[in-house]
């Protein structure tokens, strides 16, 4: 049963294999069929497939993102704090009225 799955195995590997994205392209190839990749020349070599002010551009609105992100984690931090510290005050409250129970209960016990 394994048998027929052994041919997978045994493929030929022909060809250059971009380091990019490790596809397969015939020996003369001088780019990448599926990346672009210039398969003759090192990463440190490769040229900018865009330009500056796009890459910049793009760069800005990734930076905006990141700190839209960060004041909407802010606002939430905050709005999580006041929601515990209503919280606290209440329990606070809760207890200073179980006290005052408590001691209005033993004082009338003691009255009688």
């Amino acid at each position: 049963m394994f048998d027929r799955f052994k041919s997978w195995r045994k493929q030929d590997e022909t060809g250059i294999q971009c380091p990019l994205c490790q596809q397969r392209n015939p020996d003369d190839a001088a780019h990448c069929s599926r990346c672009s990749y210039e398969l003759a020349k090192p990463s440190h070599q490769q040229d900018a497939t865009i330009d500056d002010d796009a890459a910049t551009d793009l760069f800005d609105q990734l930076i905006e993102d990141f700190e839209d992100d960060d004041e909407e984690e802010v606002e939430e931090e905050a709005g999580e704090e006041e929601a515990e510290q209503k919280a606290q005050e209440e329990v606070e409250q809760k207890a200073q009225e179980i006290a005052e129970r408590k001691a209005q209960e033993e004082a009338e016990q003691k009255a009688q």
